[in-house]
């Protein structure tokens, strides 16, 4: 038989999500495939717990089982998720944020890709559910061909998509503490590390996205680790945390707030306001003008491709 671990971390995420993301994972498991499911609870007093027990006691069966470990005190997602990894009992790890869900399959097809594919990772298309919005969008990642040329400038792959050959991250270092772009220095390192990608194009995860998320509320923290990030591999750097230096930049808290305020005001404009809002800071602008440039040479490609192929790439 078969056997999957997915890795889920909890802070202060309601029961409601939890259950909905556990649900999904047993959903994945039948006759011929054992999923085991670990979750690492990153918060001493995590008030759902006993809920939580109860609910693994009711799902837990002969093809799934919920491992649930809760740290004694507050580690990080990075620390947390390596902690996962470690207790998780098979080589094949896919990954999910507690307060998304999996579609039906998606373990199945991820695996038969990276066994197909001999590949290190296989990540997918994603849908994000906006809450607040009340409305869906489908987002399309970019297919392997392009790891090289573009993952370098965008991080394309969504975290919760993933599965991973546990060996291959173990053989990088895992995470490093570098929230909330830890996922993206990961896949840097591996595409560094000369590790293969493969990719099936469904939407096999659902991203829940409100607007008090920390993905929503940390934007301008998120946009700058991402270029910290991009300029730590761009020379392979392997060093660990403790000899890794955060820029000043990324430790002034006052001045993120701030810079994070006038973001997330712009994002959610329309209009002339979101114009205006547009020019009112140069890191928005160069934010602005970063995607531009990634699209223009994404565009480049593609109608290259199209010229020598005849026709159009198809996983884009």
């Amino acid at each position: 038989m078969t056997k999957i671990s997915v890795i889920t971390t909890i802070y202060n995420e309601t029961f409601y999500q939890v259950k909905r993301a556990i649900e999904s994972v047993k959903n994945q498991s039948d006759k011929n495939f054992f999923v085991e499911h670990v979750i690492v609870i990153d918060n001493p007093q995590y008030k759902d717990m006993k809920q939580l027990r109860i609910l693994s006691n009711t799902l837990n069966n002969r093809n799934f089982y919920t491992n649930i470990v809760q740290n004694e005190r507050n580690l990080g997602l990075s620390q947390s998720l390596n902690k996962a990894i470690e207790i998780s009992s098979s080589d094949f790890l896919a990954r999910l944020d507690s307060d998304d869900w999996m579609n039906q399959g998606r373990l199945y097809k991820q695996y038969q890709s990276l066994i197909t594919m001999n590949a290190d990772l296989v990540y997918t298309d994603t849908i994000l559910s906006r809450v607040d919005r009340r409305e869906n969008e489908y987002v399309s990642a970019l297919g392997p061909d392009k790891i090289n040329k573009f993952l370098s400038l965008k991080n394309f792959i969504s975290h919760s998509s993933v599965m991973f050959w546990k060996p291959a991250v173990i053989s990088v270092g895992k995470y490093r503490k570098l929230e909330p772009a830890e996922d993206y220095d990961l896949w840097l390192r591996l595409k560094n590390a000369g590790k293969t990608f493969a990719y099936v194009s469904e939407p096999l995860t659902i991203r829940e996205i409100r607007s008090d998320s920390i993905s929503n509320s940390n934007l301008y923290y998120q946009i700058k680790m991402a270029r910290f990030v991009r300029k730590l591999n761009k020379y392979h750097e392997k060093n660990s945390l403790d000899v890794i230096k955060l820029p000043k930049n990324l430790k002034n808290r006052n001045k993120l707030e701030k810079l994070n305020k006038k973001i997330s005001a712009f994002r959610a404009a329309e209009g002339l306001r979101k114009f205006f809002l547009g020019f009112s800071s140069v890191f928005i602008i160069r934010t602005i003008l970063d995607d531009v440039y990634f699209k223009a040479i994404l565009l480049n490609m593609n109608l290259k491709n199209k010229l020598n192929n005849g026709k159009s790439p198809n996983n884009y």
